[in-house]
């Protein structure tokens, strides 16, 4: 992993830990995948010097048919069942991918690559209902 990478890595946890704490999530309630963040990036920088390209993987542990082998074999462990990992290629020819977590209606993102910043998010699946979902009937 170049100095780069392990900068923009590093902060973007920083980042994903400080927004977690900002929506009242804590070390009682943060998704334990959190904590494998680090060897999870760690194995896909490796799996990259061999391959050229990120390991996908999509939910419950499925390998795409392109790739091949099986998630622990990959990556070195199984991810949780609701837990994926989306590969991307940049116009430009640069690669990253992103780690998506769903947890108890939120959905934690972090990723690395030039697109990092617009992958990396936390955010609820609860639908909002402050908003109106018909007209009044008085208008």
């Amino acid at each position: 992993m170049t100095t780069f990478l392990k900068t923009t890595a590093t902060a973007v946890i920083a980042v994903v830990v400080i927004v977690l704490a900002s929506l009242g999530f804590d070390s009682q309630n943060t998704p334990t995948i959190y904590s494998d963040f680090a060897s999870i990036q760690q194995a896909e920088e490796n799996y990259f010097k061999t391959h050229q390209a990120y390991f996908q993987v999509l939910p419950n542990n499925v390998v795409p048919s392109y790739e091949t082998g099986d998630v622990a074999t990959n990556l070195g462990k199984s991810l949780p069942p609701q837990a994926r990992i989306d590969i991307y290629q940049t116009p430009d020819g640069s690669w990253g991918y992103q780690i998506i977590f769903d947890s108890n209606g939120v959905i934690y993102s972090v990723a690395t690559g030039t697109e990092s910043t617009d992958r990396t998010f936390v955010a609820s699946t609860t639908p909002d209902t402050t908003t109106a979902t018909s007209a009044p009937t008085d208008i």
